[in-house]
């Protein structure tokens, strides 16, 4: 946290036992995938107008662990894997747009550019290690695939709005570098931008 300044306020996805739908998605996605990610996007609407607000009034800076925006990449996958039906995605993009019109964009973006392998060693590791997770074997490389590529094709829209700062979790021979040397990295190419976006854009 020291290296982005101040008292950063750090926002994560649902911990442990916030998310009621989790184990009953994996057991049965067909029938909850939509409940589950109306749930998800709730909550990461919520958490973006708090740091909105926040980052308005000048008091702190938010890190997000994930964004509103991104939400829609699981939708997506959902719908072209067959968990959402056409009425359900309707119903889903609707909201969605709904939604946006009280949204701005971020200062910046931070991509991690996770290699698809080392993100299913890292689902595979949590398994292991959190209890609760082991919901998580249900993850195909195909989902991680086509996920992939739709956090790609929203990272391209939003370098048309705010900064995008693509990082890599791997140093240059392949291995991974710990959090605190990715912090690190991260903060300096923050403090090293050519135009610092210090105000909020809104959603067109």
């Amino acid at each position: 946290e020291e290296v982005f300044g101040a008292n950063p306020i750090i926002q994560l996805e649902p911990a442990e036992g916030e998310n009621p739908y989790l184990e009953a998605y994996y057991t049965d996605p067909k029938a909850n995938a939509f409940k589950m990610q109306i749930f998800l996007l709730s909550r990461r609407y919520r958490a973006h107008l708090a740091a909105q607000s926040l980052a308005l009034s000048g008091s702190n800076s938010v890190i997000a662990d994930r964004s509103y925006f991104g939400d829609r990449c699981f939708a997506e996958v959902q719908h072209k894997d067959g968990y959402f039906t056409d009425a359900d995605f309707s119903t889903y993009l609707a909201l969605h747009k709904d939604m946006q019109r009280n949204v701005l964009y971020p200062s910046a973006f931070i991509y991690l550019k996770t290699p698809i392998g080392l993100a299913m060693e890292r689902v595979s590791r949590r398994m292991s290690e959190i209890a609760g997770r082991k919901c998580e074997c249900a993850i195909s490389l195909e989902y991680m695939t086509e996920l992939d590529r739709q956090i790609n094709k929203m990272m391209s829209a939003m370098r048309k709005y705010c900064p995008v700062i693509d990082v890599s979790p791997l140093d240059s021979s392949g291995e991974e570098i710990s959090v605190e040397v990715l912090a690190k990295n991260v903060s300096c190419i923050i403090n090293n931008l050519e135009a610092r976006y210090d105000s909020w854009q809104g959603v067109a």
